[in-house]
């Protein structure tokens, strides 16, 4: 789909996307319109996925037995009914592999991570 907007300033503009930098112009209602309405029906049909994070991210394991904080690049994410899985490696290729090479989604928040400061924060207070 065609990008019709950008952000500065911490606020949205309407854009032509060739201009650089992109400049506001007057976007046509309907256009807008038809577009939202496009993104909530594939949001009714089960069609429109937001991903906490991509392919080529960096997310933070918390190893608790170890007491350290493990970087992983994620090189594949895998989505079914039972859930969304992500598949990882090590970032940069080092540190120490846990017993696993991916995470469930449900694992965000608990053991992994998705910037080091929170990895930090449950580390800590699993230390506690």
């Amino acid at each position: 789909m065609e990008r019709l907007t950008y952000k500065t300033n911490g606020k949205y503009m309407n854009t032509v996307v060739e201009q650089a930098p992109p400049y506001a112009i007057d976007c046509d209602i309907d256009t807008a319109i038809t577009k939202l309405a496009e993104y909530e029906n594939l949001e009714e049909q089960k069609k429109l996925l937001i991903l906490p994070c991509a392919v080529g991210d960096t997310v933070y394991e918390v190893q608790e037995l170890r007491k350290r904080i493990q970087a992983y690049t994620i090189i594949a994410i895998h989505i079914s009914n039972c859930g969304n899985l992500y598949g990882w490696e090590l970032k940069d290729g080092k540190g120490v592999y846990s017993n696993v090479n991916g995470f469930s989604e449900y694992a965000i928040g608990k053991t992994v991570f998705l910037t080091k400061e929170e990895a930090e924060a449950a580390l800590k207070e699993m230390s506690e």
